[in-house]
């Protein structure tokens, strides 16, 4: 199977037993998802900078 978008998907502990699954894109994004929401980001430093901006995001606990 070729995966035309996707170059590799993973999971992290991201401490206090935060789990958050992460799917890298081809094009370097970054899908970050856990129980409680979809979060874009431009790179995986972009998600360890922990930056208050203002990101493309999918509030899974507002779907219920």
């Amino acid at each position: 199977m070729t995966l035309n978008y996707i170059k590799r998907v993973f999971t992290e502990n991201t401490g206090g037993g935060s789990m958050v699954d992460f799917i890298e894109l081809l094009d370097g994004q970054i899908l970050g998802l856990n129980d409680e929401c979809v979060v874009l980001y431009e790179s995986m430093d972009a998600f360890y900078e922990c930056l208050p901006i203002d990101r493309q995001s999918i509030d899974l606990k507002a779907q219920q």
